[in-house]
C-alpha cells in the first residue's frame, strides 16, 4: 500500500511517513481517546508496511532504537506502562491521530460538544462504524475500525465521514432524532419496511451532504414520512441534489 500525505491543514510530527512539506497550519486537537491495542497494532501496520515497501526513513529507524531497550525495564508494569506510552508517542509523530482529528474537525457539533470518544479495534467488517450511547445525560460517541484501514488515508477518512455525519444528526437539535420516534406503521411488517426505508433515506441524505451536494434540509420525522410515502425503489430521488 502506497504512503499518502495528510491534507495541508494538519500539522503532525518532525518527519512524519504521512507529513507533507506544505504542512503549516495546526487544527485544534480534538478530544479522541483511542484504545491501546489499537494503536499499537496500528504504529506496527504503517511501520512494517513503509518496510516492505523498501524505503529508508528516519523515524523506522527510531522507532526500533527507542523500543529495544524497553525490554530491559525490570518491572513488567513499569515495561508495560512504557510500551504504551511509546506507542501513543509513535500513533502522533506517524501522523495517525491527525488522520482522525481532521475529520472530527469537520464536524463542529461533534468537535465543540467534548464527548469522550473512543476508537475502538475490531476484526469483524460488519462491526465497522460509530455508535452514540447514552445513558441519561451522558453521552459517548464509540467508532469500531479494523485496524488495516489505517493504511490508506482517503478510504478511512471517507468511512469516518459517513458514519460522523449520522452521529452529527443524531445530536443537532434541528433534526430532532429520537431512537424511538414512531414509525407510524399499522402493523409488525409495515413497521419494519418503513424502519429499513428511513435507514435508506438517511443513509443517502448522509452520502450526498459528504460529497459536497447542496440539498433540502430534513429532519427525522420528515424523512420517515418520505418512507411512508414511497414504495418504490426510486423513492431515493426526492433527496436529488438541489439545481444549480
Amino acid at each position: 500500500t502506497r504512503f499518502t500525505p495528510l491534507s495541508k491543514i494538519c500539522k503532525i510530527g518532525t518527519g512524519s511517513l504521512f507529513s507533507s512539506k506544505e504542512t503549516t497550519e495546526k487544527i485544534e486537537p480534538v478530544p479522541l481517546k483511542f484504545e491501546a491495542a489499537f494503536v499499537e497494532e496500528a504504529v506496527f501496520l504503517v511501520i512494517k508496511n513503509h518496510e516492505e515497501a523498501g524505503n529508508s526513513h528516519p523515524l523506522v529507524e527510531l522507532f526500533y532504537q527507542e523500543k529495544d531497550p524497553i525490554y530491559e525495564t525490570a518491572s513488567e508494569s513499569d515495561r508495560e506502562v512504557r510500551f504504551r506510552k511509546f506507542y501513543e508517542h509513535y500513533f502522533t509523530q506517524l501522523g495517525l491521530r491527525c488522520l482522525f482529528e481532521e475529520v472530527f474537525a469537520e464536524f463542529p457539533l461533534l468537535a465543540n460538544s467534548k464527548l469522550p470518544t473512543l476508537i475502538r479495534q475490531t476484526s469483524n467488517p460488519k462491526q465497522e462504524g460509530a455508535e452514540l450511547y447514552a445513558a441519561g445525560e451522558m453521552k459517548t460517541i464509540i467508532v469500531k475500525l479494523r485496524v488495516t484501514k489505517i493504511l490508506d488515508k482517503l478510504p478511512l477518512q471517507s468511512f469516518l465521514r459517513q458514519e460522523l455525519m449520522h452521529i452529527s444528526d443524531m445530536l443537532d437539535p434541528a433534526f430532532g432524532y429520537s431512537p424511538e420516534a414512531p414509525l407510524g406503521g399499522s402493523s409488525e411488517v409495515e413497521e419494519n419496511l418503513i424502519r429499513d426505508r428511513f435507514r435508506r433515506l438517511w443513509n443517502e441524505y448522509v452520502a450526498m451532504r459528504v460529497k459536497g451536494f447542496a440539498v433540502k434540509s430534513y429532519t427525522q420525522k420528515e424523512l420517515i414520512q418520505l418512507a411512508h410515502e414511497h414504495e418504490s425503489p426510486g423513492f431515493l430521488k426526492e433527496l436529488a441534489p438541489s439545481a444549480g
